[in-house]
């Protein structure tokens, strides 16, 4: 049951939910195989994060969601809707960043992951409260 509960994760974070919530993948996959255990859900989703199979992240009002996308990128998240789109930037400014960042933090902490979203109105957005 484990493989078959992860292989549906993964179809369903790759085709249909891209930025997920966890109920969204909890109701997703009761809908395919009925009542689960969502411990056993839970365990998946943490292995396959392991893995790096999925990542997950918190969204802009505090709603942890999974993706399939494991390539370095970062998130533009609008604050109106809560629309979650990815944006993939040049390792060079993002390295700049980090950098910056770590002279910064140089007495107290050593970076070594960088996890920036963007965040703002999308256009859908915008054209409803005519921005």
């Amino acid at each position: 049951m484990q493989e078959k509960i992860r292989k549906i994760i993964l179809y369903f974070l790759d085709n249909i939910g891209k930025h997920a919530s966890h109920n969204d993948i909890i109701n997703y996959l009761k809908d395919k195989l009925g009542e689960l255990d969502e411990r056993e859900i839970n365990n998946e989703l943490l292995k396959l994060a392991r893995e790096n199979k999925i990542i997950s992240h918190v969204s802009v009002n505090k709603e942890k969601r999974y993706e399939a996308e494991v390539r370095r990128h970062y998130h533009f998240i609008c604050r109106q809707c809560g629309a979650v789109r990815d944006l993939f930037m040049e390792a060079g400014a993002v390295n700049m960043i980090a950098e910056y960042a770590q002279q910064l933090a140089k007495s107290y902490a050593k970076i070594d992951r960088v996890n920036m979203s963007f965040q703002g109105i999308c256009h859908e957005c915008r054209k409803e409260i005519k921005y």
